[in-house]
């Protein structure tokens, strides 16, 4: 009856004193079977002992499944009543929990009364309490790894192995051999239980991988049971065995110590998050690998919203629903942390104010005992409590009752604490955090983080990945920005990436849908910013006349009420005459546009309400003027009894409109975006060029785009790196004529020659040519005009009886070659004396600075084109325009007639054979801007056309500019044969322009006054891109053989990259966009191209099946390619557009991107309505 049913052995209760009894008869009972005596003296005295904790129970089940063995493999519990097994049993337990050892009896008790009645077999006991015998099997091993003990399920204190108290230890003698330590293994493996099975397997498996030199900690020993229990999974759902693809993946590629799947890149960053995300408890613990997170800014920058919604998922939208408040009283001994004042404030609907929110914040309280019943709260009895009753009891009435006018709801609402008295309320202002925890048995806590936990199990997840504001964010962290700034970061990657390039600037322009936008920051979009900081002024004062207007007669300005009018009276009078100005210019302009033939409707209507907007300005800044006058005349005393206030009111609003809408006048929209790239001239990397600057522009001089050139080489070359070129399209043809610092182009010095004989007088002219009296010398003297030619004309005029006019008409020829006849002062012109003066001198002007710039060092003689030399860098600064304008250009000549000797209508017969690709579009050239219609007009199959038919002429001619265009689009070309068609294409022009180049190479001696425009009827424009691209290419390949660099490639001064950045830009901001969307986006797309040029991005940049997709670097272009003929000598025959090429229902052939007449009919852009009539004065 003393002994208790959970083991428990009781201390005796105090009996008399007996005899003692003698030390044999002690260890008689002591040792003997018979039962013992309650009362027995002999026993020792037992200590009162306390009930079993949880880690004795633990150790108690460890030691019985270990050490005992029964048939039932190990699980039956032992009943049998030996002592020595129950008192190393006591031993362990003790040692391994660090308690007062119990008596071999109270451990069999234990086990018999309360482990075996509760648990059917030793297994389930070693489930229920999660028990490890991770601490059990001791290794000793002398390594240099860190030891780190894996923790297991109870923080019980084992530092004392159970092994030591195993009550068979010395029974059975080690293993000598191996073989015979691994048949006992396997021999005795079944007679374990499930956890000691597993647990030594797992030691096993870590002392091995110990071996590896991999340290303890990154195998834990849960790694079999976690790999156990997955197999199983997967086996149960009949998937297939994920684990040993896995393992299969990770296995070194023959001959490589890389892994079949490689780790540095994707997509093993996602798999590894992925699987990291579901095998943690919160998403807050897993963190998302860099490399994925890039991969997934690309695709978000390119897909967007779309995309990561079906990537990602839902995640936790709809996964966490609102939890009541409401408490059941089932559950009132649950622990819950709440802050009482938040809640009922919450239940009443009240909003408390700021300050109050802000004291409330500080102290956050938990309710630490019971509920008395359902949404009531319960605190210690006995407290005095006077003002949380009141509290309590008012609250729960306010959310019964009808607020029924707004000015008491709005009372309430503002503060919490109205539904007290006045003595509550100062109660609760005298006291502190501290009294209010003592008084209501309530702690302080600190206030929580808003953000809640995120399971990854109710997570509705596709492909785990962060959050469209994590991307965002990251790309909003980026260093680019999205001013009009250059991208200085931009370059520092470029340079980090390749750091021997040589680099190019690229700049072209794209049109743009023009607007002016203010956001509600009142942020500026669509303005014109040339990086000149007008804008930024312009931006400023309308900031402060903003401010300004809104303030007048308000606050501390209401003193200055009179001031402040006379100041806006003063803008005002300076408004007007910008309106005057501004309207008169509109109304020119509209009557210019309206006497145009050709003048759209459109644009007429643009003009009219241009007008229409600068007439409304006009009355409202005389209205305005007269308000305020009307206020100041009462403000100084001349007129009495209005309201001022209310006439003040109705100019601040009037004011604000007028000053938006003026600003509007100011402000300048811009029509184009002009980027700035850079691209290395080998060009072997992909992207070719990367964006660095980019600014909104309207119209724009050649100056002030070689200002911005100019700056950016300057920073680039405070990064160290090298500038060699720029490169832009036709629009700005003074670049490639005019350098920064002299002319690098001979027509630059025509063009001088001219304007400084022009701007001579003929008289003048005239004395530079009559000798003086007495003496050979000309009555004046100019350093350009030879003496030798003014004797000479004197002398021929005096021996041959020739008057003066005939005499400078002779010496005009006698300037050139007898077989050539020189052109007019004026083309299409009979010369006059004043006439042919001019020319002559012309002529002079020009020859001395050629010789001029010659004794400088710059050879105009032997150059049509002579590049200006960085000082610092001693590199040539070549100026080139873009080749593909180039050949559009020459393609529009063509087709015009132009072009000498070359009959179109023999292009009309090559239209009509299949064997030349030749389409009607690109005869007619309806596509003005495609490269690739005119490379059809002017293709070899069309030259060979022309051999073929006899059209020796129009062969010539062809097969020249294809030549031409092959020297720098054509692949498989060696450079000598590159620079044989570049000669040729310059001998063809040198053959009209200067006849005589062949015997006589001195451009010195060309003709001045021969008009560039019309030589081998061709633009002037692409006169000066010929001779600037093929002089500075040949420049640059001789370079190539004289200081061993390597190749330019022959693409390398186009800006066909810009126009792929552009082609990118529509792809991602659609067809037609405004400089709101490409300045939102353009910090993204600078990101993304900075990512294209890391050689070490964890991911293949591959963005469509029409891209040629290459790691490391490009191969040559002189390199033929490997299937079948060049692109340039492949003829493309169009079956809708070709009509040598047969095709019974061309009609009805679709036509990629062509829109369905329903769709040309609802897509119609929107236009202007028509403006309002004038009206009558």
């Amino acid at each position: 009856m003393f002994r208790n049913r959970e083991g428990n052995t009781p201390t005796p209760r105090k009996t008399k004193k007996l005899r003692t009894s003698t030390s044999t008869e002690t260890n008689t009972r002591s040792t003997s079977n018979s039962r013992k005596v309650l009362f027995d003296t002999s026993q020792p005295k037992k200590v009162n002992r306390k009930q079993w904790s949880k880690y004795e129970d633990i150790a108690l089940v460890q030691f019985i499944a270990l050490y005992h063995t029964t048939e039932n493999d190990g699980n039956g519990w032992p009943g049998h009543k030996d002592e020595h097994f129950w008192t190393k049993c006591a031993a362990a337990v003790a040692a391994t929990t660090k308690c007062q050892q119990r008596e071999w009896n109270g451990c069999r008790t234990r086990c018999t009364k309360y482990l075996r009645p509760q648990f059917e077999t030793i297994h389930d006991a070693e489930e229920f309490y999660d028990i490890s015998y991770d601490d059990c099997f001791v290794v000793n091993l002398e390594r240099n790894t860190p030891s780190t003990s894996t923790p297991v399920s109870h923080p019980m204190c084992s530092s004392t192995p159970m092994s030591d108290f195993s009550p068979s230890k010395q029974q059975y003698p080690a293993p000598s051999t191996p073989g015979d330590f691994c048949q006992q293994v396997v021999d005795n493996f079944t007679k374990l239980t499930k956890r000691q099975k597993t647990s030594l397997l797992s030691q096993l498996f870590q002392l091995n991988m110990m071996e590896l030199d991999m340290p303890q900690a990154y195998i834990p020993t849960s790694f079999i049971p976690l790999v156990m229990d997955g197999l199983n999974q997967l086996y149960v759902h009949k998937q297939e065995n994920a684990f040993l693809h896995l393992a299969k993946c990770l296995q070194p590629r023959p001959d490589e110590s890389l892994p079949r799947m490689p780790l540095d890149r994707m997509p093993w960053p996602m798999l590894a998050y992925n699987l990291n995300f579901f095998a943690v408890d919160s998403a807050e613990e897993c963190k998302c690998p860099d490399s994925y997170q890039k991969y997934m800014e690309t695709m978000y920058t390119y897909f967007g919203n779309t995309w990561l919604s079906l990537h990602c998922g839902p995640m936790w939208l709809g996964a966490e629903n609102r939890k009541e408040r409401s408490i059941n009283p089932e559950d009132a001994r649950t622990a819950l942390q709440e802050d009482i004042l938040a809640t009922a404030m919450e239940d009443c609907e009240i909003m408390p104010e700021k300050s109050i929110c802000e004291d409330v914040n500080r102290e956050w309280v938990m309710l630490e005992d019971h509920f008395q019943a359902a949404n009531t709260y319960v605190v210690h009895e006995g407290d005095k409590k006077p003002v949380m009753d009141t509290v309590l009891k008012r609250l729960s009435a306010c959310e019964e009752k009808e607020l029924e006018d707004s000015k008491t709801s709005e009372t309430l609402t503002n503060t919490l604490f109205n539904i007290l008295s006045a003595s509550e309320e100062k109660e609760l202002e005298e006291s502190n955090a501290s009294d209010m925890s003592a008084v209501y048995g309530v702690v302080p806590q600190r206030k929580g983080s808003r953000h809640k936990k995120r399971d990854p199990l109710t997570a509705k997840v596709n492909i785990a990945g962060v959050s469209k504001r994590t991307l965002t964010r990251r790309i909003d962290r980026s260093s680019f920005t999205k001013d009009t700034n250059i991208q200085v970061e931009v370059l520092k990657q470029v340079k980090r990436k390749v750091k021997d390039g040589r680099w190019w600037i690229k700049a072209d322009a794209t049109d743009i849908r023009a607007g002016l936008r203010e956001s509600v920051r009142s942020e500026w979009t669509g303005d014109v910013d040339l990086g000149d900081g007008r804008l930024q002024e312009l931006r400023s004062e309308y900031e402060s006349r903003t401010t300004f207007s809104k303030y007048i007669g308000l606050g501390d300005r209401r003193g200055n009420t009179l001031q402040d009018l006379l100041c806006i009276q003063l803008k005002l009078d300076v408004d007007e005459q910008f309106l005057r100005k501004g309207l008169k210019s509109s109304k020119l302009s509209y009557d210019k546009k309206k006497k145009q033939t050709n003048a759209s409707e459109d644009s007429l209507f643009a003009l009219a309400w241009d007008i229409e907007g600068y007439e409304k300005l006009k009355e409202s800044c005389v209205e305005l003027k007269a308000s305020i006058k009307e206020v100041i005349t009462i403000l100084e005393g001349v007129v009495q009894g209005c309201n001022i206030p209310q006439k003040l009111t109705s100019i601040r609003r009037k004011l604000k409109v007028y000053t938006r809408g003026l600003f509007l006048k100011k402000r300048d929209a811009a029509s184009h975006i002009l980027v700035f790239m850079i691209a290395d001239e080998r060009r072997n990397m992909k992207p070719y060029a990367v964006p660095v600057r980019a600014l909104p522009i309207k119209t724009i001089t050649d100056d002030y785009i070689r200002q911005l050139k100019d700056h950016l080489k300057d920073t680039m070359k405070e990064l160290g790196m090298i500038v060699v070129g720029f490169v832009t399209d036709g629009e700005f043809n003074s670049l490639r004529t005019k350098g920064s610092e002299r002319p690098v182009s001979i027509i630059q010095l025509i063009m001088e020659a001219k304007s400084a004989a022009r701007s001579t007088p003929v008289s003048s002219i005239m004395q530079y040519l009559t000798l003086q009296y007495d003496t050979p010398m000309p009555l004046l003297e100019h350093p350009a005009v030879p003496v030798e030619d003014a004797v000479w004309l004197n002398n021929y005029m005096a021996t041959n009886n020739r008057t003066f006019d005939e005499g400078i008409h002779v010496l005009k020829r006698k300037q050139f070659p007898l077989f050539y006849d020189p052109y007019p002062w004026v083309p299409g012109k009979d010369e006059t004396r004043n006439d042919c003066l001019k020319s002559l001198l012309t002529v002079y002007i020009f020859r001395y600075k050629v010789n001029q710039w010659e004794q400088n060092g710059v050879d105009f003689k032997s150059h049509l084109y002579v590049p200006e030399l960085d000082e610092d860098t001693r590199e040539y600064q070549q100026d080139r325009e873009d080749h593909g304008h180039l050949l559009k250009r020459i393609g529009q000549c063509t087709r015009s007639g132009t072009v000498p000797n070359v009959n179109l209508v023999r292009f009309v017969k090559a239209l009509e054979s299949p064997d030349t690709g030749l389409t009607y579009t690109a005869l007619t050239g309806k596509r003005k801007q495609s490269v690739v219609d005119v490379e059809r007009l002017l293709s070899p199959a069309v030259a060979n056309f022309f051999t073929k038919e006899g059209y020796t002429d129009e062969a010539n001619y062809v097969r020249l500019v294809s030549n031409w265009h092959k020297a720098t689009d054509g692949r498989g070309l060696a450079e000598e044969v590159r620079a044989k068609y570049n000669k040729d294409m310059l001998d063809y022009l040198l053959d009209d322009w200067m006849p005589w180049h062949v015997d006589v190479k001195d451009y010195s001696t060309m003709d001045p006054n021969r008009p560039i425009k019309g030589i081998r009827g061709l633009t002037r424009e692409i006169i000066v891109g010929l001779i600037a691209n093929i002089e500075s290419a040949e420049r640059r390949r001789s370079e190539s053989r004289t200081r061993g660099l390597p190749p330019e490639h022959p693409r390398a001064g186009t800006t066909d990259d810009v126009e792929g950045f552009f082609s990118i830009l529509h792809g991602l901001l659609g067809k037609i966009f405004d400089h709101k969307t490409f300045r939102d986006n353009y910090r993204k797309i600078c990101n993304e191209f900075s990512k294209k040029v890391d050689p070490d991005l964890p991911y293949y940049y591959w963005t469509g099946s029409d891209e040629r997709y290459t790691i490391g670097p490009l191969p040559n272009f002189n390199q033929p390619s490997t299937q079948g003929p060049e692109r340039l000598d492949k003829i493309k025959q169009q079956r809708h557009s070709d009509p040598g090429v047969f095709h019974a229902n061309r009609a009805s052939i679709p036509q990629r991107g062509s829109l369905t007449v329903r769709a040309k009919f609802h897509n119609l852009p929107e236009t202007l309505p028509p403006p309002p009539p004038p009206q009558l004065d």
